[in-house]
C-alpha cells in the first residue's frame, strides 16, 4: 500500500489485523490497511506506530499499547475522533530546533533566575505550564507567577502552530495524555522542570492584606525554578510542617503565603457569592491488578489545590483585566473565557422545584427552601446539611443547582464569568495545553512590547483560535462521556453476569427517565420508565416540577432517594443498559 508524498514521515497508530511470521496485517486509523514487516512479536489488537513514506508505510518496531488493555481503548477512541498522539513530521523538525536554540539572551529579557519559584502539580506530571512564588513585603504579598513561554516557539505560520490550531488543546483520558504540543517541548524545553533555565511570562502582583491585588505587571523573563513538588508532598508539609523535612527550603516561607493567600481568596469568592457546588471529583483510571479494566473512583480535593486554583485565578482575571483596557485601545485582539449567568427563569424554576422537594419530603422549609429573592445560591447550598440521610438529598441539589449554568465558552468579546464571579477572564495559564493561551501569551507579547493596530489576518487568526478551543472543549467533554460509558459497560456487564444490585442516588428526573448516581462505581446512569413499565406493567409518571416520579399502585421514588436497582441487560437495539428497581 502506498502513501501520498503529503503523508512522507507522518506516523500514525494502526491496530494489527492479524500476525505472521515475517508480515503482518495492519490497520490504519483512518481505515486504510496495509501490510508490514517488521512487527515481530506483535498481536492482533495491539496498537503500533507506522511511518509514512513516498513508496508506502513502515513499521516502527514494539507495541505502543497491548490488546485488551485500557490504554489501547483509550487510544483507539481518540483516534476515532481524530487525535492520535505522533506530530507531524515538520513539527516535529521545528519542536527539535526550538529545543537547541532557547533564546536566553534575548533582549528585553528580565532576569529573574535568583527567585526561587517552584512548580506544585500532580506528582506525575511533567507538562509543567506554571511556576510560583511569593514573598512578604511589608503589610503587601508579592506573588509573582511564571508561565511557560510557548508562543516563542508556536507562532503563526509554522507548522507547530498549524498542529496547535488543528488539535485545538491537549486531551487527557484515563491512563493517557495527547499533548497539544510535541513532548520534546511540553515536556522538555519549554517545561518549567527544575533547575532548567527558561523563558517565561511573569505576572507580579502586589496583594493587600485581603489578598486582593492592587498592582499588576507583565514581563518577559529568564528563570528557573527550584523544585518540582506534589500537591499530596505540599499538603503533607501544610499537615505537618515539622515532619515534613522542610523547614529548611528555600520555598518554605512561599508555600506558607501560598496557603494564606489561597485562604483569604477563598474567602473573598465566599463574600462575592460564587457558586461552588459540592461536587465529586471522578477518577477514571487503568486498575492496577488488571491492565484491562478502568475503574472509577471518587478523589477527595485537597486545600492545596484549591489554593492553587484561587492564585491562578487570580492571574487570569488580572490578566483579563490588562486585556479589556488595552482592547480598548485597539493595541491586541485578546481571546476571552466568558460564562454567562444562569438565565432568571432557570434559576426561578429551580427554587420552585426545591420548595416542592421540601415539601414531598416533609424536610424543614427553612432549611431547604431557597429563598430566591432573599439569599444568594452560593449562600444556601453552603449551608446545606451534608450528614445522615440528608447527604442525598444534599447532593441531588448540588446537581440540580449545576444543571442551571449555562456552557463557559472563548470568545474575541470581554463578558463576566459567571461561575467565578469576575468580569473578565484569560486563559493565560495553560500556554502549553490550550492554542487559546499560545495566542493570549503572543498579544501579550505584542502589547508588552507596543504593537501597532490588529490587521484583519489578526482578526481572521484569532476567529480561527476561538474556533479551536470551543472544539477541542467539546470534544474533551465527549471524550470524557465515552470513557465513562467503557468502564460502566465493564462494570453492568460483571454486575448482570453476578446479579449483583447496585445503588445510588436519584440525582435527577425526566419525563422519561431517573438520573442516578451510583455509589460504586461512582458513575451516572440512566433508568428509563418505559423498562421498568416493561419489568413490572405498571405506568410510571414524572411530575412537572421533575421531583417526584410515581407508577400505579402508588409507589413513588423522590430526589434524593437512595435506589436499589438490577440490572436488566443492554438493549443492543438502542444501545443502552435496562434496569429493574429491587425492593429495600
Amino acid at each position: 500500500m502506498s502513501a501520498t508524498r503529503a503523508d512522507d514521515g507522518r506516523r500514525r497508530l494502526a491496530e494489527v489485523t492479524s500476525e505472521g511470521t515475517r508480515i503482518a496485517a495492519v490497520r490504519l486509523s483512518d481505515g486504510r490497511e496495509a501490510r508490514l514487516e517488521g512487527l515481530d512479536g506483535a498481536r492482533p489488537g495491539d496498537l503500533v506506530l507506522v511511518e509514512a513514506g513516498h513508496d508506502g508505510y513502515r513499521a516502527i518496531p514494539g507495541v505502543v499499547a497491548a490488546a485488551g488493555t485500557v490504554r489501547a481503548r483509550m487510544l483507539r477512541l481518540a483516534a476515532a475522533h481524530g487525535v492520535e498522539p505522533p506530530h507531524p513530521p515538520a513539527a516535529l523538525a521545528e519542536a527539535s530546533a526550538a529545543a537547541s536554540n532557547q533564546d536566553l539572551e534575548a533582549p528585553g529579557l528580565a532576569d529573574l533566575t535568583s527567585v526561587p519559584f517552584v512548580t506544585v502539580d500532580p506528582a506525575d506530571s511533567r507538562d509543567l505550564d506554571q511556576a510560583l512564588h511569593l514573598e512578604r513585603d511589608g503589610s503587601a504579598t508579592i506573588l509573582r507567577y511564571a508561565l511557560a513561554d510557548a508562543a516563542r516557539v508556536v507562532r503563526p505560520r509554522t507548522a507547530l502552530f498549524a498542529e496547535a490550531l488543528a488539535r485545538g488543546a491537549s486531551f487527557y483520558l484515563p491512563g493517557i495524555g495527547l499533548p497539544m504540543l510535541p513532548p520534546s517541548l511540553s515536556e522538555g524545553s519549554l517545561s518549567l522542570l527544575p533547575r532548567g533555565l527558561r523563558r517565561a511570562l511573569v505576572f507580579e502582583l502586589r496583594l493587600d492584606r485581603a489578598g486582593a491585588a492592587v498592582a499588576v505587571r507583565m514581563l518577559w523573563a529568564r528563570v528557573r525554578s527550584r523544585a518540582k513538588l506534589s500537591y499530596r508532598r505540599v499538603q503533607r508539609f501544610y499537615d505537618d510542617p515539622a515532619g515534613s523535612g522542610w523547614l529548611d527550603r528555600p520555598w518554605r516561607a512561599s508555600l506558607e503565603l501560598l496557603a494564606e493567600v489561597g485562604r483569604l481568596r477563598l474567602d473573598d469568592s465566599r463574600r462575592r457569592h460564587v457558586v461552588r457546588p459540592h461536587r465529586d471529583e471522578l477518577m477514571l483510571a487503568p486498575d492496577a491488578s488488571d491492565p484491562s479494566r478502568l475503574r472509577a473512583t471518587v478523589r477527595d480535593r485537597l486545600p492545596v489545590e484549591s489554593f492553587n486554583e484561587q492564585v491562578s485565578v487570580l492571574v487570569n482575571v488580572e490578566g483579563a483585566r490588562i486585556l479589556v483596557e488595552a482592547h480598548g485601545r485597539e493595541r491586541v485582539e485578546p481571546i476571552f473565557k466568558v460564562h454567562p449567568a444562569p438565565a432568571r427563569a432557570e434559576l426561578d424554576r429551580l427554587a420552585t422545584r426545591l420548595a416542592a422537594l421540601a415539601s414531598a419530603r416533609g424536610l424543614d422549609p427553612g432549611v431547604w427552601t431557597w429563598r430566591r429573592d432573599a439569599e444568594p445560591l452560593a449562600d444556601y447550598l453552603a449551608r446545606l446539611p451534608r450528614r445522615g440521610r440528608s447527604a442525598r438529598i444534599a447532593r441531588a441539589v448540588d446537581r440540580q443547582a449545576v444543571l442551571v449554568n449555562r456552557p463557559a465558552v472563548f470568545s474575541a468579546e470581554p463578558g463576566p464569568h459567571a461561575g467565578l464571579g469576575a468580569p473578565a477572564y484569560a486563559r493565560f495559564t495553560a500556554p502549553m495545553r490550550e492554542i487559546v493561551g499560545v495566542f493570549t501569551h503572543k498579544e501579550a507579547l505584542e502589547l508588552i512590547g507596543g504593537s501597532g493596530p490588529a490587521t484583519a489576518g489578526d482578526l481572521a487568526l484569532r476567529d480561527a483560535v476561538v474556533a479551536a478551543g470551543n472544539r477541542a472543549r467539546e470534544l474533551q467533554k465527549t471524550l470524557e462521556r465515552a470513557a465513562d460509558r467503557i468502564a460502566l459497560d465493564t462494570e453492568l456487564t460483571r454486575r448482570e453476569s453476578g446479579g449483583e444490585p447496585l445503588t445510588g442516588t436519584v440525582m435527577g428526573m425526566t419525563a422519561d427517565r431517573l438520573h442516578v448516581r451510583l455509589d460504586e462505581p461512582p458513575l451516572d446512569v440512566k433508568v428509563y420508565l418505559k423498562d421498568l413499565e416493561a419489568a413490572d406493567g405498571r405506568r410510571w409518571r414524572v411530575d412537572p416540577l421533575e421531583v417526584e416520579a410515581s407508577c400505579d399502585g402508588g409507589a413513588t421514588v423522590l430526589l434524593g432517594d437512595r435506589l436499589r436497582i438490577g440490572v436488566a441487560g443492554l438493549d443492543p437495539t438502542r444501545d443502552r443498559w435496562r434496569f429493574c428497581l429491587i425492593a429495600g
